[in-house]
């Protein structure tokens, strides 16, 4: 790969890091190394956007030109891209997740309801494999389907109606997650509501013990516009899309089981958060429905 990227970027690599990505460092600058197999007109669309949202001084990753300035190499039957790091990279705010709303953009609309059904579904018919090989999965998994079947059936109330769609650009999210280097990842960019990452916010910033119910109220009740958007965010909020991601991890070997404690030892905290959300959120009858949570 360094003979690959000086003859086709001019750039002599000294090491080539390999953690959950691959990435190389020129002077302080760290370089992403991608590798895309598929059109590449989505490709184009991620550089218009990473253009766009730089210029406009949302300092996103961007992509490096190779020696023929294009933005992409092929190599064998895949595409390599060098993402140059810019300043995002550390902290995160609720004021950086809102750059990335209202801006409009190419990306395909993200079926979150379609998502979470496959999920689901993916999920079951993984652990009918498993028996007793682990435990913690096995004693949590029912209560956790419960919450998503919630957050499915209560989205899916709004399945059927006119909802105007948002162009804002969000983020897939999931174990691990996040930092703003990974919020100026194009290749997680994805064309959602806004609700959604700032739901993956709050929850974020509750699993590492900096809950501010403050900015939760400030979400519900000035950031979301309309009744639709109420109802996303506590339905965004019922879904357990990290639990289930590192699931994922665990049966696919990438992670311990005993890291599913962090969720395990919160159900009570989260469950009166959810109470506490619920309250907040005020004349949506749908929502108020949900009466399990007090129980």
């Amino acid at each position: 790969m360094k003979n690959f990227i000086f003859l086709n970027y001019n750039i002599k690599v000294e090491k080539i890091y390999s953690n959950e990505e691959k990435y190389f460092f020129i002077n302080d600058t760290k370089i992403y190394i991608k590798e895309f197999k598929g059109n590449t007109s989505y490709l184009d669309t991620l550089v218009e956007i990473t253009n766009k949202l730089y210029y406009s001084n949302i300092k996103v990753n961007t992509f490096l030109l190779n020696n023929e300035k294009k933005y992409y190499t092929k190599k064998d039957d895949e595409y390599i891209i060098l993402l140059k790091v810019n300043s995002f990279e550390n902290d995160v705010n609720i004021n950086n997740i809102l750059k990335f709303c209202n801006i409009k953009n190419d990306l395909p609309e993200y079926n979150i309801l379609k998502e979470w059904k496959e999920e689901v579904d993916t999920i079951e018919k993984q652990l009918i494999e498993y028996n007793q090989e682990y435990p913690l999965i096995q004693n949590s998994i029912n209560y956790f389907i419960g919450l998503a079947e919630n957050a499915i059936a209560l989205l899916s109330s709004y399945e059927n109606e006119i909802i105007e769609r948002s162009d804002s650009i969000g983020h897939k999210f999931g174990y691990k997650m996040y930092n703003l280097c990974k919020l100026g990842d194009p290749f997680i960019f994805i064309k959602v509501n806004k609700m959604y990452d700032l739901s993956n916010f709050v929850k974020y910033n509750f699993y590492i013990k900096n809950i501010d119910y403050d900015e939760i109220d400030n979400i519900i009740n000035k950031l979301s516009t309309s009744e639709y958007e109420k109802v996303y965010f506590f339905a965004s909020m019922l879904y357990p899309n990290i639990y289930f991601d590192l699931i994922k991890k665990i049966l696919a070997g990438n992670e311990d089981e005993d890291k599913l404690n962090l969720f395990l030892n919160n159900i009570k905290n989260y469950n009166n958060m959810l109470i506490n959300c619920q309250n907040m959120i005020k004349n949506v009858k749908i929502i108020k429905l949900i009466s399990w949570l007090g129980e």
